[in-house]
């Protein structure tokens, strides 16, 4: 769509070097606008959740709770407005938007998102964006999601694939 993108992922970054982080590249790039993906709204890797050497409950995987930790530090560094989609926030979209206190969400497919970024930006049409979570005037508004085909274009370019890959 002719957006330039600069992903970060903090899964390896401890969280007392989140802010610092975050400040580095907001100084380098500021953005127009910073998408979170939440993915995921629980694990299924037991560790995260059982210590077995112990014999004991351990909870150390909380991903909203992360969120929402990322979400205040922007806050504090940047006035860029914060949209969130992926399929965990997809799942609640509406309850996370008022969690996160977001600025846009994107609940299903995005490509409409895409299609009319600059009107989001603006804050312009915002209703004629398919799946998107907003507030006009102090009220929640949410467009009707949209469903697309499969895209003709490769989804992902070497880089994503080396980052993946990296990741597992």
């Amino acid at each position: 769509r002719g957006l330039s993108v600069r992903r970060l992922d903090l899964l390896n970054t401890e969280r007392s070097e989140w802010s610092e982080t975050i400040g580095r590249i907001l100084d380098e790039a500021p953005p127009r606008m910073i998408g979170i993906t939440l993915r995921q709204l629980d694990s299924i890797f037991y560790p995260d959740y059982f210590d077995s050497s112990r014999g004991e409950a351990c909870g150390t995987f909380f991903p909203v709770d992360d969120t929402l930790d990322l979400v205040r530090i922007l806050r504090d560094r940047t006035t860029s407005p914060i949209v969130m989609g992926g399929i965990g926030y997809t799942l609640h979209a509406e309850r996370l938007f008022e969690h996160f206190d977001l600025d846009y969400g994107v609940q299903g497919d995005p490509d409409d998102f895409f299609e009319h970024f600059d009107d989001v930006v603006s804050g312009r049409h915002l209703d004629k964006v398919s799946g998107l979570i907003y507030r006009h005037e102090g009220e929640l508004k949410r467009s009707p999601r949209g469903y697309y085909h499969p895209s003709p274009e490769p989804e992902y370019t070497v880089e994503i694939i080396e980052e993946m890959e990296r990741f597992y």
